[in-house]
């Protein structure tokens, strides 16, 4: 008799689900700031007052090809991986991508 596989290892089809427009919160519009009397069409929805969101059922980390090593972001400052502020010095940071893969953060 075959072995079933374990449930949790199918493959799931994705599921699309209509959610209300977190900008909104289902408005479709948004008050102007500058005038409480006028509403703004959401960016968000575009006036609909949903969105629809794609689930993907999560069954681990998808590998990227050509990634060697991982940091943690800069907050929005822009800076080479092993570039060091001031110094002209340069020294690996972050951690390997073996390391991320197997639950470690830098």
């Amino acid at each position: 008799m075959a072995k079933r596989p374990h449930p949790n290892t199918l493959p799931l089809p994705p599921q699309v689900l209509t959610v209300a427009c977190e900008w909104c919160t289902g408005a479709g519009i948004i008050i102007d700031r500058a005038d409480v009397t006028v509403g703004v069409l959401c960016a968000g929805c575009e006036g609909r007052g949903s969105r629809q969101l794609t689930i993907q059922p999560f069954s681990g980390r998808r590998r990227i090809d050509g990634i060697k090593r991982v940091r943690r972001s800069g907050g929005g400052v822009w800076m080479s991986m092993n570039q060091l502020p001031r110094t002209g010095k340069t020294k690996p940071v972050g951690i390997s991508y073996g390391d991320f893969l197997r639950d470690k953060l830098p």
